[in-house]
Order: structure tokens, then C-alpha cells, then sequence
């Protein structure tokens, strides 16, 4: 899989409560699909949102892509943002990614995508890791996936 290498700003999200969660728990899917049915129902209240354009994060990593890591989902905003309730900052930290671009169905795309990823030689810092839907669609999207390295 072809990637570049990015150095990244601080960015700063308005994101709800994470979802823990393992690759090897059998519900992965169901979990991260109903993190994302949850943000689609409250997205509209983020005011102040730098793009429109969100973004899901994996952080807190247990150990590695084996263990426990926490799912949060949100939009960039500026960091005196005030938030409403329910909403919480998190913080993407400023640093080193392998930047990927992935294209077509999103579900099937995005999740083909971790699976080759976990068999890659990647300098991984399991930090924090995260997507940004450049658009919605669905069947036909692309999204750009950010992993940390050294």
C-alpha cells in the first residue's frame, strides 16, 4: 500500500464519549457502526467546526492493534471552542503520520484497509490514529487515514 509521510499541527476535536473496543472482539463493526450512527445524530450541534469534514480517531491504545483502544468521532474545531454538553476536546497530537488515501465503498474499502495495515512493517507509535472523511458517500467516498509512526 502506497503512502506518504506527513508531519502534522496539534489539532484540536469536539468529539463524544469513546468507544472501547478490541480488533478481536467480534461486535468490532457493529460497535464503530454505532459510534457512527450516534455522531450522525448529534454532529449538527458542533458549532465553530474548522471543516466540515469528520473525523474518527483510535487512541488510548492497550498495547497494539491487539489490544484495547478507544473510538471517538468528531469534527476539528478551534481550541477556545466552547462545547455542548455531551461533547468533550480531544487532542490529536502534533507528530509524525503515514498518511493513506482510500476510494470507493467506505465500509468495505476502509475495513480492507486496517487488515492490510495490521500485516505492514509501519513504525507504529500507537498513539493516536485517525480518518478524515473528505465526504459522506458511502458507496462511492474517499477518506484520508493518518497513522502515527516514529
Amino acid at each position: 500500500m502506497n503512502y506518504e509521510v506527513v508531519e502534522l499541527r496539534e489539532k484540536v476535536l469536539a468529539v463524544l464519549e469513546p468507544v472501547r473496543l478490541s480488533n478481536l472482539d467480534s461486535e468490532v463493526s457493529q460497535k464503530i457502526e454505532l459510534a457512527w450512527h450516534n455522531f450522525s445524530e448529534k454532529h449538527s450541534e458542533v458549532e465553530d467546526k474548522i471543516t466540515n469534514k469528520p473525523i474518527c480517531t483510535y487512541s488510548n491504545y492497550e498495547s497494539d492493534e491487539k489490544g484495547k483502544y478507544d473510538v471517538e468521532i468528531g469534527y476539528e474545531v478551534d481550541a477556545d471552542s466552547s462545547l455542548k454538553q455531551g461533547w468533550k476536546k480531544k487532542i490529536i497530537p502534533a507528530g509524525k503520520y503515514a498518511k493513506f488515501v482510500v476510494k470507493g465503498n467506505m465500509v468495505k474499502e476502509v475495513s480492507n484497509f486496517w487488515r492490510n495495515v495490521w500485516k505492514m512493517d509501519l513504525p507504529r507509535k500507537f498513539q493516536c490514529d485517525f480518518e478524515e472523511c473528505q465526504n459522506m458517500d458511502m458507496l462511492n467516498g474517499e477518506v484520508h487515514i493518518y497513522i502515527s509512526i516514529k
